[in-house]
């Protein structure tokens, strides 16, 4: 949140010449992107592309498209066109299996039933997948119990299509390593233009659903790891007031900051996941006070994002709650330096923690900087 909003149109160029040495190039040959089957546009004859969840629900009811031929299309799509995207990490494979056994769709009671989601691989699952926060340390390194969002979008009739990349440990891996890039799945690309960046660290779930190989996806966000590659993407991105989602079963980069959100391509499709996953929603009363900061954050932002942010700042002045509007911060003021001082302190002892919850190889911090270092050495990042 300390970033301006202006910084999320800036193109940044990386420089990536010792991970491509071990990784094909980030950016995608002209060859590959003519290699896309426009075929996979269609599902059942139904085009696929940007479909709201209510639009497929209709299908649904109307017998053209069942869960099981939306699984298998998206899972087409991704086996044809994630090969340059790189924003999954891996398959579900039993979503097959999860799709075919869903039965008599009950939209009221299963608000998402048959709808594919795929979530960030720093959100634990207890299926066959991994749960690596985008990181070789973590392979195989398996979480005892899922998380809660897990168990929401399962009970809401969802089907857990994959795992999305991400930034290596969510950023923390090494400063050599540039946003969006794991040392699983390598680089993810931007499908609008390839020479720009994701940001990241949920790089592959705005990715993915802009590239149409789901219709949402789960992402978390510390600092800005959610909001700006949806910006980058296209997306809707929604990051909650802190606590209305609970984060548990997240590989932890710090949880006083820690949160899960969605990402889609439309708000009402992003309103009927976060509804889902919420456990509760924070008390509205008139005698909670809201500040409105707008300088120096709004100085050099664009006119329509100003005009959006005033749009916003109306919606909850309607919402009879106090709005303390016009509020700076020192012209010195280095929000950023805050955030990675919680995060060293933090990482420590709850990675520590979360460690001694998984089973596998790594289960404890001193197991993950030994093989951090001679992995390292094998990828030449720092």
């Amino acid at each position: 949140m300390f970033r301006k909003i202006s910084q999320y149109f800036v193109l940044l160029v990386f420089l990536l010449g010792r991970v491509l040495s071990h990784y094909e190039a980030w950016a995608p040959s002209e060859e590959k992107v003519n290699d896309i089957d426009l075929s996979l546009a269609k599902c059942n004859g139904l085009d696929i592309r940007e479909v709201t969840i209510t639009k497929v629900h209709d299908w649904f009811k109307d017998k053209r498209l069942t869960p099981l031929d939306l699984t298998r299309c998206y899972l087409a799509r991704i086996d044809r066109m994630d090969h340059f995207l790189h924003s999954i990490i891996e398959v579900n494979p039993d979503a097959e299996n999860i799709a075919r056994k869903l039965k008599f769709p009950d939209f009221t009671r299963y608000p998402l039933w048959g709808i594919p989601i795929l979530v960030k691989d720093n959100i634990a699952t207890t299926d066959s997948m991994n749960t690596t926060a985008g990181s070789f340390l973590l392979l195989n390194s398996k979480p005892k119990h899922e998380a809660s969002v897990i168990r929401f979008l399962k009970n809401a009739g969802a089907i857990i299509l994959g795992k999305t990349n991400m930034s290596d440990l969510a950023g923390n891996r090494s400063p050599s390593v540039p946003d969006g890039w794991s040392s699983r799945r390598g680089q993810t690309i931007n499908p609008y233009n390839s020479t720009m960046t994701t940001y990241g660290s949920s790089s592959g779930s705005a990715v993915a659903v802009s590239g149409n190989l789901a219709m949402a996806s789960l992402a978390t966000d510390t600092c800005g790891s959610l909001i700006t590659p949806s910006s980058a993407g296209m997306v809707v991105g929604s990051k909650a007031s802190y606590g209305r989602i609970s984060n548990s079963g997240i590989v932890p980069l710090a949880p006083s900051l820690d949160s899960i959100g969605v990402m889609t391509r439309t708000v009402e499709d992003n309103m009927k996941v976060l509804n889902v996953i919420a456990s509760y929603s924070p008390l509205c009363h008139p005698s909670i006070r809201v500040g409105v900061v707008r300088y120096p954050y709004m100085n050099e932002a664009l006119p329509e994002i100003i005009s959006q942010f005033n749009k916003m700042v109306t919606h909850i002045r309607k919402a009879n709650l106090t709005v303390v509007d016009e509020l700076t911060l020192p012209p010195n003021f280095n929000g950023y330096s805050y955030f990675e001082t919680v995060v060293d302190v933090e990482v420590k002892h709850f990675m520590a923690k979360y460690l001694m919850t998984t089973t596998g190889n790594v289960s404890s911090l001193a197991d993950m900087i030994k093989l951090n270092q001679q992995v390292s050495r094998h990828l030449r990042l720092g």
